[in-house]
């Protein structure tokens, strides 16, 4: 899995970037969470200041040491803010910002998570909470943003084909409701679907629902 990940986050820089320079919005369906070592590497070559509104069940901020499982998939969030993960590219020349990235999210965090995200100065929202649609649109308001939506932010009873079901997560019309909150306050730059699993899915029920929860974000004109 290393290689193959490395081979495709350096891929997808290059098409980042390439859509990057030509003006126009990339938007990115499938794989898993590690992509974002190659889009956002890209984008932050070409856009400064950056935020990141990184929706996910989890919160991908393990390092080496706290790992419990070496999941490469659970680090790449810390990889991009400057714990490196060495199986991961990061071309760009420093991490991100840990204060510029909002966690929406973040069920399900492994215990080593919780201190490395509180030393990076992450911004946590709770998805579920009855003033989080604020907090996303204050948090990024008037600012160039990248969105990464990790599918099992929706709650497996749902959204049931992904590789790490986790309860009690959203609805597709909350996930809706909180990227309408970005469009509507922020410079969206750049946007990446990822998690879904169609082998878990036969009869095909899932992307019509997905596609509903950000056509309203997507019939924005990008700025």
């Amino acid at each position: 899995m290393k290689q193959a990940a490395r081979r495709s986050c350096e891929y997808l820089h290059q098409v980042v970037k390439q859509t990057l320079s030509r003006g126009e919005l990339p938007l990115i369906l499938g794989g898993e969470c590690t992509l974002i070592a190659g889009s956002l590497s890209a984008a932050v070559e070409r856009i400064e200041p950056l935020a990141l509104a990184f929706f996910d069940a989890h919160a991908d901020f393990n390092t080496a040491q706290t790992t419990p499982s070496g999941y490469l998939g659970g680090m790449c969030l810390a990889h991009v803010c400057g714990f490196f993960a060495e199986a991961l590219p990061w071309p760009a020349a420093a991490g991100f910002p840990g204060k510029n990235v909002s966690l929406i999210g973040g069920r399900a965090l492994d215990p080593g998570e919780v201190e490395n995200l509180a030393r990076a100065g992450v911004n946590r929202i709770a998805p579920e909470a009855p003033d989080a649609a604020a907090r996303v649109r204050d948090s990024v308001r008037g600012k160039s943003i990248w969105i990464h939506v990790d599918l099992d932010v929706v709650d497996p009873a749902l959204m049931f084909a992904v590789s790490h079901p986790t309860p009690n997560g959203i609805t597709f019309e909350r996930l809706s409701e909180l990227l309408s909150a970005i469009g509507t306050s922020a410079m969206v730059q750049g946007i990446e679907l990822c998690g879904y699993q169609p082998a878990k899915d036969p009869e095909g029920l899932l992307p019509e629902r997905v596609a509903s929860a950000v056509a309203e974000i997507l019939s924005r004109p990008s700025k």
